[in-house]
């Protein structure tokens, strides 16, 4: 422990001159003021993997006033990750009864394959007043590898229309006919299509090529994606190679070598380890020549934050405007979306618009709105969902003859996972549980760590006078055994 020393002799001679004592004054001892430390926090600095469902403990070198527990600013969020709508998660605080540990308790199980920093900003305070120093730590959360994913044409899941086996690498095979022996799972399955994934020198993924099988024995090689990383190992450029494409081959007339021609390719900013923005260029510009100066830019997509980094909107532009200039207020706006959180920076809408309204501001009260979706949100727990597509007769948004087009349900463990997924849309005729409605569910089911080890998809979509579009059925299987 460490310890600093305070006097309190001015005020002692103070209170001896207000009561008219004279004579010489004994200074008292000095008051040691203990400064706690913190011992350990677990999950440690750098743990991988953590369950979904962990809680934070901070274990201290000498007690803490619970007060100071309750105002000392601690955030826990997603740290520099991939675009997600809420970053930082709320959690409940408890102080042990000898004022030692204190346990963080996530509201939600935290999200799968994450990386999340806890933040403990100086504040934690003994007694005597020594406060703890400012502290940070990260750790990455766990998710069960996709095995397989089987469809299935009724719902008894007894006729199977096919699967895709997912690789330990990120590649997949699809396979669409049982093959000459009319067995599924069996060596001679046809396979329709095939992803393979090859890495660079610091296993990250540097390609990944979609081949097309036929009756050959020989893939053919359709498209590709090649990937750049900063200094950060942030993707930071994607390239899209496409047979279609005009010269996709290159000089050589060889699709899939170093003089392929891109389709297309995008660029990657970020801020304070967050993605802010997408840059997509669609042509080569005037000198013919990809990845140069004047390569023309289709769209620009940028991406804002809030002080936790909570995604709170993004937009996404295909022209500049008649001044020229991106990201200004005269910019052709493609599609924009906005998020908004509660206190507990959980998500209850978000809004999508076509344009700026009359005052030529974004995310003003009178923006195009096209539709939006809301959550209601009890005791942490999201209960139902809801998706409006027409303002309704007032032609005013957001009052309450807003159409109700979809509506979302769910069911969660004790643990508040979620096992049930139920989305249901109206179908033509606007009406909820009739004939033309579409339902999509998902049924979930975890080990006790929160991982998943299986999930049933049922999509029942109505038949149109073709006969098109019939139910489906798809059970994911996942690795158990990491």
């Amino acid at each position: 422990m460490t310890y600093g020393k305070t006097t309190l002799a001015s005020l002692l001679m103070t209170t001896l001159i207000a009561c008219g004592g004279g004579g010489s004054v004994q200074e008292p001892d000095p008051i040691d003021v203990v400064i706690p430390e913190i011992v350990s926090i677990t999950p440690a600095d750098g743990a991988s993997p953590v369950s979904v469902l962990t809680n934070i403990e901070i274990t201290l070198s000498e007690p803490v006033t619970e007060a100071s527990v309750t105002e000392t600013e601690m955030t826990l969020a997603i740290d520099k990750s991939r675009l997600r709508w809420a970053s930082a998660i709320a959690f409940e605080r408890v102080l042990s009864n000898d004022g030692k540990t204190i346990t963080l308790t996530p509201y939600n199980p935290l999200l799968k394959n994450y990386d999340y920093r806890l933040t403990i900003k100086e504040g934690l305070k003994h007694s005597t007043g020594g406060t703890v120093a400012e502290k940070s730590t990260t750790f990455t959360t766990y998710e069960n590898r996709r095995t397989r994913a089987t469809a299935y044409k009724d719902a008894d899941l007894t006729i199977i229309d096919g699967y895709t086996d997912y690789l330990v690498d990120g590649g997949s095979l699809v396979y669409i006919d049982s093959g000459n022996d009319g067995q599924w799972f069996t060596a001679d399955d046809v396979v329709s299509y095939e992803t393979r994934i090859e890495l660079n020198n610091n296993d990250q993924k540097q390609y990944s090529k979609r081949y097309r099988w036929d009756s050959t024995s020989t893939p053919t090689l359709q498209r590709y994606e090649e990937f750049q990383y900063n200094a950060n190992n942030q993707v930071s450029v994607q390239i899209t190679y496409d047979q279609w494409s005009n010269n996709a081959a290159g000089a050589d007339n060889i699709f899939g070598t170093e003089d392929d021609t891109p389709a297309y390719y995008a660029t990657f900013s970020y801020e304070n380890g967050r993605q802010t923005m997408q840059t997509n260029y669609t042509t080569s510009g005037n000198d013919g020549v990809w990845m140069s100066g004047d390569d023309k830019i289709g769209s620009i997509k940028f991406i804002k934050y809030d002080e936790f980094g909570n995604h709170t909107h993004s937009y996404t532009f295909n022209s500049p405007g008649d001044d020229g200039v991106w990201d200004t207020n005269d910019d052709s706006l493609e599609d924009g979306t906005y998020y908004i959180y509660d206190e507990n920076f959980q998500l209850t809408h978000t809004v999508d618009i076509a344009g700026n309204g009359n005052d030529g501001e974004y995310y003003t009260a009178d923006d195009t709105v096209i539709f939006y979706n809301s959550r209601e949100i009890t005791d942490f727990i999201v209960t139902a969902g809801y998706w409006y597509d027409s303002a309704g007769s007032d032609a005013i948004w957001f009052t309450s003859d807003d159409v109700i087009t979809g509506i979302k349900s769910y069911d969660f463990s004790d643990n508040r996972l979620l096992l049930l997924y139920r989305r249901e849309s109206s179908g033509s005729d606007g009406q909820f549980q009739t004939e033309d409605d579409t339902v999509l569910k998902v049924n979930s089911q975890f080990d006790a760590l929160g991982n998943i080890t299986s999930d049933l998809l049922t999509h029942e979509r109505p038949y149109d006078s073709s006969g098109n579009y019939p139910p489906y059925y798809s059970v994911t299987d996942y690795d158990t055994t990491q």
